[in-house]
């Protein structure tokens, strides 16, 4: 673990950094029900963090009882596992993430997701930051939706603000989830049976 990522080689299936929790697990089904979309997952192991070992034997439990009671689940590819401690540094990522921290909340994660994206050359990697979030006023005013031929919508930082600070931390990243709320999800996977999971 902690090598340089092969790269990905099927160009429909989407990054998805995936931890277990209810955004990501909801993303997730979204992604591999209502699109049908391949997806590869990402897991940042932080040893600093004591929820680590239990993240993963959620998503464990999860990805078994995903292949057990939904078909379209064998489009979930093995999940791509890296340690934090290996992301390298990144002085101009760091300084505008300190910049931007400086001003709003946002979580110490958004600095080595950026930096581990851009060692990995991934330019795409889902992030299910919702109209809860701390980080949503920091990225909403900076973005544009796209919708792809397939009809799949998201939301990535607008090129017009490359150069900016919020473009070094968040431009690799793509918000697919950036106009739900925890209520929209929850009502859209009550209507989907997707609850339990």
């Amino acid at each position: 673990m902690g090598a340089d990522l092969p790269a990905q080689r099927d160009p429909f299936a989407v990054n998805l950094l995936w931890t277990g929790g209810w955004d990501s697990t909801f993303q997730l089904l979204r992604l591999l029900i209502d699109f049908r979309r391949p997806v590869i997952p990402h897991y940042l192991i932080d040893a600093a963090r004591p929820s680590s070992a239990v993240e993963i034997m959620t998503m464990d439990r999860i990805r078994a009882r995903l292949l057990r009671d939904f078909p379209d689940a064998a489009a979930l590819l093995p999940t791509r596992a890296f340690g934090v401690s290996l992301v390298e540094r990144d002085e101009a990522i760091e300084a505008a993430y300190r910049s931007v921290r400086s001003e709003s909340s946002i979580g110490e994660q958004y600095d080595w997701l950026a930096r581990f994206c851009m060692q990995n050359g991934i330019q795409d990697m889902e992030l299910c930051i919702h109209k809860d979030d701390k980080a949503h006023p920091v990225v909403a005013p900076f973005v544009a939706a796209q919708t792809d031929p397939h009809g799949y919508r998201t939301f990535r930082l607008d090129p017009q603000f490359e150069g900016s600070r919020e473009y070094a931390v968040f431009g690799r990243f793509s918000c697919p989830l950036l106009d739900f709320s925890k209520l929209d999800m929850a009502a859209h996977a009550q209507q989907r049976g997707w609850t339990e999971v």
